[in-house]
């Protein structure tokens, strides 16, 4: 974009991290609005301002967009930095169960619609959504054996 253009208020284009971090957060909201049954790739679009072929094109059904809202909502968990690790462990504990209850209250609602229009089972699930809090807690140690 030229800077006359940035100049003229309109918005920059998103792409590549940038745009699918917004399409993701979208979801995630769009998804906490009016629950998985009623999200449509219409209505995650319109709260990203996006065109719903974007998402199309990086998720073809509804399930996987859900897949990917909730792998990159469990995961943008900032590992702490408090200089000890300590510190580190109590303030990373209070952020993840902060996060746990949330996603508890929120999974135990969609669970059921989810695996019945997916097939998928709650194992798969498990699978699907790596990560979680044995990667981040390692991630805390190691900066803490390099202190």
């Amino acid at each position: 974009m030229t800077q006359t253009q940035q100049q003229s208020g309109r918005a920059t284009r998103r792409r590549g991290v940038a745009l699918e971090g917004a399409l993701l957060e979208a979801a995630w909201d769009e998804l906490m609005a009016v629950g998985y049954a009623s999200l449509t790739m219409e209505g995650v679009a319109a709260r990203a301002n996006a065109n719903k072929t974007v998402i199309y094109r990086r998720w073809p059904t509804r399930g996987e967009l859900v897949m990917a809202a909730l792998r990159h909502h469990k995961t943008s968990i900032e590992v702490p930095d408090t200089g000890n690790l300590r510190g580190d462990v109590l303030a990373l504990l209070r952020a993840l169960s902060e996060r746990n209850v949330e996603l508890a209250g929120v999974i135990g609602v969609l669970q059921a619609e989810y695996y019945q229009e997916t097939g998928i089972t709650p194992a798969e699930l498990r699978e699907r959504v790596p990560g979680g809090n044995t990667e981040i807690m390692e991630r805390l140690l190691r900066r803490a054996l390099d202190r």
